[in-house]
């Protein structure tokens, strides 16, 4: 059983505390999985390219190269790091949108299920698609766009890892943020701790970093 798996049946079990059990929301904002729904992404603009790097089919716009190589140049291995530590040993194509902007973010997002307003980059976990916009919304660059392609990429292979189940959002969020930090063959636990600690401080999950690791050891 992977240490993903584990963590889950942890808490399917309740041998977390209730106050950490109960106090964390299911649903996070840059994941939207709208039970019930029927997503469908609009198809892509004529200008767009699509490379395949394992099972990520990426695409951009043909004169959007130079930005998109940043994702490209490390989106298998970021692939093949992530299926490892969530135990997931063959992914369907995943799909990822690396746009120009927030207003292409909008326009390529399922149009059931939109972005929320301030995101830079969402993952639809359900239908295997991930979008990320090369620029903010004041049109300044993205800090480290390959970052925000790493997070939002985690949000999909952890859907994938647990089927689509609820998990805690200190989970999802820590290891996504851990997966955008830390790039790299690093284990499911220091990423978790990793991703925590690093949001812990503006957001607060509730429980101590500590015991994040200690749900997966």
């Amino acid at each position: 059983m992977s240490a993903l798996r584990g963590a889950a049946l942890a808490l399917t079990l309740g041998v977390l505390s209730p106050s950490l059990a109960s106090a964390q929301p299911v649903s996070h904002r840059d994941v939207i999985t709208a039970p019930g729904v029927w997503l469908d992404a609009p198809a892509l603009p004529a200008d767009y390219v699509e490379v395949r790097r394992g099972a990520l089919v990426i695409a951009y716009p043909r004169e959007m190269a130079p930005l998109a190589a940043p994702i490209l140049d490390r989106a298998e291995q970021d692939e093949r790091s992530l299926r490892a530590q969530l135990g997931v040993e063959s992914a369907p194509t995943i799909r990822v949108r690396v746009v120009p902007d927030i207003a292409a973010l909008r326009a390529l997002a399922p149009r059931q299920a939109p972005p929320p307003d301030y995101a830079v980059g969402v993952a639809y976990p359900t239908i295997s698609l991930a979008l990320v916009s090369v620029r903010q919304h004041d049109q300044s660059a993205t800090p480290a766009v390959q970052k925000v392609f790493r997070h939002e990429l985690a949000h999909v292979m952890l859907g994938l890892a647990t089927n689509h189940a609820p998990v805690p959002r200190w989970f999802a969020e820590g290891l996504a943020i851990g997966s955008s930090a830390a790039a790299g063959d690093l284990s499911l636990a220091l990423l978790l701790v990793i991703g925590f600690g690093l949001h812990d401080a503006t957001e607060g999950f509730g429980i101590a970093a500590g015991q994040a690791a200690a749900v997966l050891t």
